[in-house]
């Protein structure tokens, strides 16, 4: 009889008949920190390896670390606590990480992907014919370039100083909202943030001389 293997995914935790992988994500470049979970204490022996190839490992309470492949020379095994730290990673370091701890293998593994960082954002007023005489009008966040391969992702607005979630946000044309002078919209993910440039709030009329043209006059 063949066995029968049922996988749920769960937000970005992927769960199996012989237990946990959790998704882990990292950038080019950046430190990967992985943590066995609820390991056994005190640590004896401890082996991490990545897609069945050995990382690094302690095979007793009296031998040193040894690395492994090609994280060797950067990859930094604590023996007390059983964390894996992995320094400037690249595109190729992706893969199942998976621990094994005084002669078990333990229920939570880690599927390490790379995640890109955000594109740049910009900062859109909606209709394109809001201006001081309009009620109230809508900003849209809208990226400049790819959303693929950068999730999960978020996005803030920056109203006079302070940040209010979402992607788009409806202005009222009233007295709090014309004191802020400019608006600007933030992508963020885990490893990166953008900020778009400031957009002019059309509900802030500048008096008439002061918008950079040139006045002319005639004394008699």
């Amino acid at each position: 009889m063949e066995a029968v293997v049922f996988v749920l995914l769960v937000g970005l935790t992927v769960v199996l008949a012989q237990g946990t992988i959790q998704e882990v994500q990292f950038g080019v470049g950046r430190e990967l920190v992985l943590s066995p979970v609820n390991p056994p204490m005190p640590i004896t022996s401890i082996t991490w390896k990545r897609d069945r190839n050995f990382v690094a490992e302690k095979i007793d309470a009296g031998s040193a670390i040894e690395y492994f492949g090609i994280l060797k020379g950067r990859a930094k095994l604590n023996s007390t606590t059983g964390v894996l730290t992995v320094s400037s990673m690249n595109k190729d370091d992706k893969g199942l990480f998976t621990v094994e701890i005084n002669g078990k293998d333990q229920s939570v593994g880690f599927n390490v992907v790379e995640v890109l960082p955000v594109p740049k954002p910009e900062a859109i007023v909606r209709p394109l014919t809001c201006s001081d005489s309009s009620t109230e009008c809508k900003l849209s966040c809208e990226p400049t370039g790819s959303l693929v391969n950068v999730e999960p992702f978020e996005y803030f607005w920056i109203l006079g100083g302070k940040q209010q979630p979402g992607k788009d946000f409806i202005i009222t044309n009233d007295e709090k909202t014309k004191a802020i002078e400019t608006f600007s919209c933030i992508i963020k993910n885990k490893i990166s943030q953008e900020q778009s440039e400031p957009l002019e709030n059309p509900f802030n009329k500048k008096p008439p001389g002061l918008n950079g043209g040139v006045v002319a006059g005639i004394i008699v």
